[in-house]
Formats: structure tokens, C-alpha cells, sequence
């Protein structure tokens, strides 16, 4: 009888530990999860100012940019390639999280611009 309650006792402490395990690692996918998608809107909000913008504007002179949000770091470097063509890496970085930096390559013209449909 003893033996039967202490291998019951057993089952039911690793069916708790399994449970937690599980717990912890559900919650860690979905903080993670959360980081991502906030790094993204940042990124591209970023991103969509910067090609909405003048050409001329002090966000794209030639040389690396920054600015904060809260614990994201937007970085993004111009390069001034031709009179009319600017290349432009952007990069995101979250302070506690270093190894789930992202980054994005584009291109701004000024020949190319939007039409607004008058």
C-alpha cells in the first residue's frame, strides 16, 4: 500500500512539473511573440517615415541616426549613393533582448514621387 501511494505520489509530481514546464514555456513564446510584433510596427513605422518624407529631410542626411522607444533602439545609417538615391539601412534592437536585433535594406529617390491624385 505504501509503495502504490508513494508511486502515485510520483506520477502526480511529475504531472506538475510537465504542466509547469509547459506553463513557462507557453508564456516565454508569447512574451516573445509580443517583442516581435512591437519590433516590427517599430521598424516599419520607422521605415514609412522615413520614405514619406522629404528627401532633404535632417532624418536622411548622409550618417547614422537613432531613436528611442521606451526599451527599443531604432538605429539607421544613410548613405548618399548618387545626387537622387539614398541607401539606407534601419535596424531595431531591444534593450534586454540584444540577440533579436532586425534590420532593413531600402532605397529613397527623389526622382521617384508619389502622385497625389489632385
Amino acid at each position: 500500500m505504501l509503495i502504490e501511494a508513494i508511486i502515485a505520489l510520483l506520477l502526480v509530481s511529475l504531472a506538475v512539473i510537465m504542466i509547469a514546464q509547459i506553463m513557462f514555456f507557453a508564456l516565454d513564446a508569447q512574451q516573445k511573440s509580443h517583442l516581435r510584433f512591437a519590433m516590427l510596427a517599430g521598424i516599419e513605422y520607422q521605415q514609412n517615415l522615413l520614405i514619406s518624407g522629404p528627401f532633404e529631410s535632417p532624418a536622411l542626411e548622409a550618417g547614422r541616426h537613432s531613436r528611442s522607444e521606451g526599451e527599443l533602439m531604432i538605429t539607421w545609417s544613410v548613405k548618399d549613393i548618387g545626387a537622387n538615391l539614398k541607401e539606407i539601412n534601419l535596424a531595431i534592437d531591444h534593450a534586454r533582448y540584444a540577440l533579436h536585433r532586425r534590420s532593413l535594406h531600402f532605397y529613397k529617390s527623389s526622382i521617384l514621387k508619389e502622385n497625389n491624385h489632385e
